[in-house]
Protein backbone atom coordinates (compact mmCIF):
# COMPACT_ATOMS: atom_id res chain seq x y z
CA UNK A 1 0.00 0.00 0.00
CA UNK A 2 1.38 3.86 -1.20
CA UNK A 3 1.83 5.82 1.68
CA UNK A 4 0.49 9.92 1.39
CA UNK A 5 3.72 10.71 0.38
CA UNK A 6 4.12 7.73 -2.46
CA UNK A 7 0.84 9.10 -4.01
CA UNK A 8 1.63 13.08 -3.70
CA UNK A 9 4.84 12.31 -5.53
CA UNK A 10 3.01 9.58 -8.13
CA UNK A 11 0.45 12.54 -8.69
CA UNK A 12 3.29 15.12 -9.36
CA UNK A 13 5.49 13.44 -11.76
CA UNK A 14 1.87 12.04 -13.44
CA UNK A 15 1.10 15.81 -13.91
CA UNK A 16 4.44 16.91 -14.94
CA UNK A 17 4.70 14.21 -17.42
CA UNK A 18 1.52 16.24 -19.23
CA UNK A 19 3.37 19.04 -20.77
CA UNK A 20 4.45 16.82 -23.17
CA UNK A 21 3.88 15.98 -26.61
CA UNK A 22 3.99 12.24 -26.76
CA UNK A 23 3.25 10.29 -30.40
CA UNK A 24 2.97 7.10 -31.46
CA UNK A 25 6.24 5.86 -33.27
CA UNK A 26 6.80 2.69 -35.49
CA UNK A 27 9.70 2.18 -34.30
CA UNK A 28 8.82 2.10 -30.38
CA UNK A 29 5.89 -0.28 -31.45
CA UNK A 30 8.70 -2.97 -32.32
CA UNK A 31 10.83 -2.08 -29.77
CA UNK A 32 8.32 -2.92 -27.21
CA UNK A 33 7.34 -6.27 -28.94
CA UNK A 34 11.21 -7.43 -29.54
CA UNK A 35 12.28 -6.56 -26.03
CA UNK A 36 8.92 -8.22 -23.68
CA UNK A 37 9.23 -11.56 -26.39
CA UNK A 38 13.26 -11.89 -26.31
CA UNK A 39 13.40 -11.12 -22.14
CA UNK A 40 13.48 -14.21 -20.11
CA UNK A 41 10.86 -14.55 -17.06
CA UNK A 42 7.92 -13.33 -19.34
CA UNK A 43 5.15 -15.38 -19.07
CA UNK A 44 3.14 -13.31 -21.73
CA UNK A 45 2.50 -9.77 -22.14
CA UNK A 46 0.48 -7.47 -24.16
CA UNK A 47 0.39 -3.71 -25.86
CA UNK A 48 -1.75 -1.55 -26.99
CA UNK A 49 -1.40 2.02 -27.92
CA UNK A 50 -4.25 4.36 -26.37
CA UNK A 51 -5.12 7.15 -28.86
CA UNK A 52 -6.64 9.82 -26.11
CA UNK A 53 -3.93 9.88 -23.74
CA UNK A 54 -1.25 8.82 -26.76
CA UNK A 55 0.50 6.36 -24.17
CA UNK A 56 1.63 2.97 -24.92
CA UNK A 57 -0.40 0.22 -22.36
CA UNK A 58 1.91 -2.69 -21.82
CA UNK A 59 0.82 -5.38 -19.54
CA UNK A 60 3.42 -7.99 -18.73
CA UNK A 61 2.70 -11.13 -16.27
CA UNK A 62 6.35 -12.65 -14.66
CA UNK A 63 6.79 -16.88 -14.20
CA UNK A 64 8.85 -15.91 -11.07
CA UNK A 65 7.38 -12.55 -9.66
CA UNK A 66 9.64 -10.63 -7.15
CA UNK A 67 10.49 -7.32 -6.76
CA UNK A 68 14.43 -7.63 -7.72
CA UNK A 69 12.50 -9.09 -10.93
CA UNK A 70 10.19 -6.35 -11.44
CA UNK A 71 13.04 -3.79 -11.94
CA UNK A 72 15.12 -6.20 -13.53
CA UNK A 73 12.51 -6.03 -16.25
CA UNK A 74 11.56 -2.48 -15.91
CA UNK A 75 15.03 -1.07 -15.63
CA UNK A 76 16.12 -3.41 -18.74
CA UNK A 77 13.31 -2.25 -21.03
CA UNK A 78 13.40 1.73 -20.07
CA UNK A 79 17.48 1.11 -21.08
CA UNK A 80 16.80 -0.56 -24.08
CA UNK A 81 14.01 1.82 -25.32
CA UNK A 82 14.88 4.85 -24.03
CA UNK A 83 15.59 8.24 -25.62
CA UNK A 84 19.40 9.45 -24.29
CA UNK A 85 17.96 12.97 -24.19
CA UNK A 86 15.87 12.64 -21.32
CA UNK A 87 14.20 9.58 -18.97
CA UNK A 88 11.12 9.97 -16.57
CA UNK A 89 9.39 7.07 -14.22
CA UNK A 90 7.64 6.61 -11.53
CA UNK A 91 6.34 3.21 -10.10
CA UNK A 92 3.26 2.20 -7.65
CA UNK A 93 1.97 -0.88 -6.12
CA UNK A 94 -0.98 -1.91 -7.50
CA UNK A 95 -3.67 -5.12 -6.44
CA UNK A 96 -1.08 -7.97 -7.98
CA UNK A 97 2.28 -6.02 -8.98
CA UNK A 98 3.54 -2.81 -10.14
CA UNK A 99 2.44 0.21 -12.37
CA UNK A 100 5.00 2.11 -13.86
CA UNK A 101 4.62 5.56 -15.54
CA UNK A 102 7.57 5.95 -17.69
CA UNK A 103 8.21 8.88 -20.53
CA UNK A 104 11.44 8.82 -22.81
CA UNK A 105 11.93 12.41 -24.59
CA UNK A 106 13.84 13.78 -27.18
CA UNK A 107 14.78 17.28 -27.67
CA UNK A 108 11.90 19.95 -27.36
CA UNK A 109 9.82 17.70 -25.45
CA UNK A 110 8.37 15.52 -28.25
CA UNK A 111 8.71 11.42 -27.53
CA UNK A 112 6.83 8.51 -26.35
CA UNK A 113 4.78 7.46 -23.39
CA UNK A 114 4.31 3.99 -21.53
CA UNK A 115 1.41 2.74 -18.84
CA UNK A 116 3.19 -0.56 -17.53
CA UNK A 117 1.69 -3.46 -15.57
CA UNK A 118 4.09 -5.92 -14.56
CA UNK A 119 1.98 -8.37 -12.60
CA UNK A 120 2.60 -12.11 -10.68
Amino acid sequence: METRSEQFLHAQIEEFTKQFAYQHIDGVSIEIQDFFSLTKNIKKFTWTFDQQSKHYKITVQLEEFSLVNVNKVFLGFAHFIGYKEADLYVRKPIEHGYHYLFASLKQKGLGFCCEIDIIA
